[in-house]
């Protein structure tokens, strides 16, 4: 049994239901379907996209995740389909750890609505999904930003250090500040 199938039936044995379904009427110019998660509780259905997409080919219905299909396979049984469009075995792997973390952060909000007290429905859970209120930590800024450094020793050694050594440091801040910009990351001593 899949993971996902697990963790799916965990929650169905807590009076919630949770499956994924392919949007097969959405489907995108090469034919690949939005998957969306479809949460039920106490009869209320709501739906989530999940922001996911692949070809019907690749999803097993039955277990609710994706699978591999390698391209020998492909080729016979799928003969139309373009070989690019099928999911690598890597992909199929983040794929499915996307919808089971999906399936974890909607446990962490329906647990939180029950240790709080609150009565909730199906639109409820799927609204503070949507709004990103499922995390229960908060991120911090790290304190040992390297620009910062670099900052304060070209502050400290103007006066000692020749200009041009100091502009090769002001040159690497605005390098490594652009791989910051591009990477989404920040730059840390870590």
């Amino acid at each position: 049994m899949s993971t996902i199938k697990q963790a799916i039936n965990a929650e169905k044995s807590k009076g919630a239901t949770i499956r994924f379904e392919l949007r097969s009427e959405k489907r995108d110019r090469d034919g690949r379907c939005p998957v969306r998660m479809v949460y039920q509780t106490r009869g209320q259905r709501s739906r989530y996209n999940t922001g996911q997409n692949l070809l019907s080919a690749c999803w097993d219905l039955l277990n609710q995740h994706a699978i591999y299909i390698d391209k020998k396979t492909a080729k016979l049984q799928h003969p139309g389909i373009s070989y690019d469009l099928f999911l690598m075995d890597t992909e199929v792997k983040e794929f499915n750890e996307k919808l089971l973390d999906l399936i974890k952060i909607t446990k962490q909000i329906t647990d939180r609505l029950v240790m709080d007290g609150i009565a909730f429905d199906a639109d409820m859970v799927i609204e503070r999904l949507k709004q990103g209120k499922y995390s229960t930590t908060k991120k911090t800024e790290p304190s040992n930003i390297l620009f910062d450094f670099i900052d304060k020793y070209i502050k400290e050694n103007e006066a000692i250090r020749e200009p041009g050594s100091l502009t090769v440091y002001k040159s690497m801040k605005t390098h490594l500040q652009a791989y910051q910009v591009h990477t989404k990351k920040k730059v840390t001593f870590d």
